[in-house]
């Protein structure tokens, strides 16, 4: 993943052409894949385990248990939703122009319809893809106000 974050346009393009985003769908549908949104699920099972089913507000107050609970998840499914975090990083990196990360976002998306088994993979992983970097945005647009205002 930490390709996506420091590669350079040239060696992503050509992870990509050779079939990155095919094995990462594969190892996403993989035992040790899944979808982050199985994480909330595993963390309801958690929270009804140990505390006997004591609901959304015990297990919010207690601090980042959550999070906590997400990263368990992920230790045993390393590859959960591993085609968006990809994006993600592309998104997020440093070695790509605006220009290529947007070039690249769409040969990922490209390629990941033509990966998919099925038409309905083929939507949750765009979906995936779109609303991590959608939340990204307004994330960063909320950093911006907040520190501008703020600041």
């Amino acid at each position: 993943m930490e390709m996506g974050y420091f590669g350079r346009k040239e060696a992503i393009e050509a992870t990509v052409s050779e079939g990155l985003i095919k094995t990462l769908l594969e190892l996403q549908r993989s035992e040790l894949g899944g979808d982050l949104i199985d994480a909330g699920r595993y963390e309801q099972k958690e929270r009804e385990n140990s505390d006997g089913g004591g609901g959304e507000e015990n297990g919010d107050r207690k601090g980042g248990r959550r999070e906590k609970s997400r990263e368990r998840y992920l230790e045993g499914h390393p590859f959960a939703s591993c085609v968006e975090r990809f994006a993600v990083m592309l998104e997020v990196g440093e070695g790509l122009r605006q220009r290529e990360k947007r070039a690249c976002k769409q040969e990922i998306l490209k390629r990941v319809r033509e990966a998919s088994v099925s038409d309905a993979e083929a939507a949750t992983v765009v979906a995936e893809v779109l609303w991590g970097l959608f939340t990204l945005r307004i994330s960063s647009l909320f950093n911006y106000f907040f520190f501008t205002i703020f600041g």
